[in-house]
Parts: C-alpha cells; sequence; structure tokens
C-alpha cells in the first residue's frame, strides 16, 4: 500500500496534491448550475465548500509524513490517508443529498 507510486518522491506527490486543494480553494464543486451555495445549512456550506480542499490536504500531509522516513511515518500516514478518506465520503454524501434536495 505504501509503496512509492510509479517511483516519484514521496514528496513530489505531496506537493501535486497541494495543488489540487489550491485548485479546489477556488473551485466549489456544486449540486447543479443554479444552485446558491450560502443558502444552505450551516455544516452543509461547510462540508460542500471546504471538505473537499481537506481531502487533499490531508494527502498531501500523509505524502509528507511518508517522505520524512521517520519510525512513526507509516501508521500516522495511513491515519491521515483514511481521515482523508472520510472526509471525502462526508463530502460526496452531502453533495448527493444536496443534489437530490435541489430537484
Amino acid at each position: 500500500m505504501f509503496s512509492n507510486l510509479a517511483k516519484i518522491p514521496w514528496y513530489a506527490w505531496g506537493i501535486a496534491c497541494l495543488v489540487i486543494a489550491v485548485a479546489y480553494v477556488f473551485y466549489v464543486p456544486l449540486p447543479s448550475p443554479t444552485y446558491d451555495l450560502r443558502s444552505q445549512v450551516r455544516w452543509k456550506f461547510v462540508v460542500i465548500r471546504w471538505f473537499h480542499p481537506l481531502v487533499w490536504v490531508l494527502l498531501a500531509a500523509a505524502c509528507l509524513v511518508m517522505q520524512s522516513g521517520a519510525d512513526y511515518a507509516k501508521p500516522l500516514a495511513k491515519g491521515l490517508a483514511f481521515s482523508g478518506l472520510a472526509a471525502y465520503l462526508v463530502f460526496i454524501a452531502t453533495l448527493l443529498i444536496e443534489k437530490r434536495s435541489a430537484g
């Protein structure tokens, strides 16, 4: 699971994840073009607006921890990666719920 993908260093994967996170700070995936994000319940606004960049930040952190090569790197990176997965699942579930309610 933690072998270096395509022989690219972990820090390069981490930087790529950070670039994607920054891109998603400026681009917000919405259920439809006419969807008004600001009219939503506060927790839904936070989830839809910020959880997708959070996923990429957590993945970047996991990659950068793996790059350190310390004894604690693998368990910590695995925890960060699974936290990213949990954030992504919450994001997708909220987005689907909003898509269904937006009609």
